[in-house]
């Protein structure tokens, strides 16, 4: 399968993506398997081409699909919420985009948790979309922002191990 295939199924507009993630199971396995490890490195996630064969991810998976279909006129920024040490969530991640007119911000996930998908283009700031994920029962302790462009060539097209994801990236707390 070939990008442009991908982009097919998927889409490449918010609103398509959006469509495509309310199709997709939630691996409620490998959720399990990831929130309880204090060693990540071993762990594996699906590429954006198994995410679309299995019809199946957690929230990372999905993030990294959305980034690779989604048009860079979106400014696509794939985000990594992790929580505290204190808190029995491994953290969560969602691909966020910008509206082209308004120019503000919006995000698109995949969750076993309505609080934890989708945000709307009103953010005027990536901080303050990202911001809108700290829940009374969540609370994120560091954020780690990516531009699409900087992941590794090729990393599409493989499994994607935590590496991937925290290697080449920006740090916010």
């Amino acid at each position: 399968m070939e990008k442009n295939n991908l982009i097919d199924i998927v889409g490449s507009n918010p609103k398509e993506i959006s469509i495509f993630l309310e199709s997709l199971k939630y691996d409620y396995e490998k959720y399990r398997l990831h929130g309880h490890k204090d060693d990540l490195s071993d762990v594996h996630f699906r590429s954006p081409f198994e995410v679309v064969e299995d019809r199946c991810a957690i929230c990372c998976e999905a993030a990294a699909v959305i980034g690779y279909t989604m048009d860079e006129q979106y400014n696509p920024k794939y985000v990594s919420l992790l929580a505290s040490k204190e808190v029995a969530n491994p953290g969560h991640a969602v691909l966020a985009f910008q509206d082209n007119s308004s120019k503000k911000w919006g995000s698109l996930g995949h969750s076993s948790q309505e609080s934890q998908k989708n945000r709307p283009p009103i953010y005027p700031t990536l901080k303050e979309l990202v911001i809108s994920y700290n829940t009374d029962r969540i609370v994120y302790a560091r954020i780690i922002i990516k531009r699409m462009s900087a992941f590794p060539q090729g990393w599409a097209q493989n499994k994607l191990s935590i590496a991937d994801f925290e290697d080449i990236s920006t740090h916010h707390t």
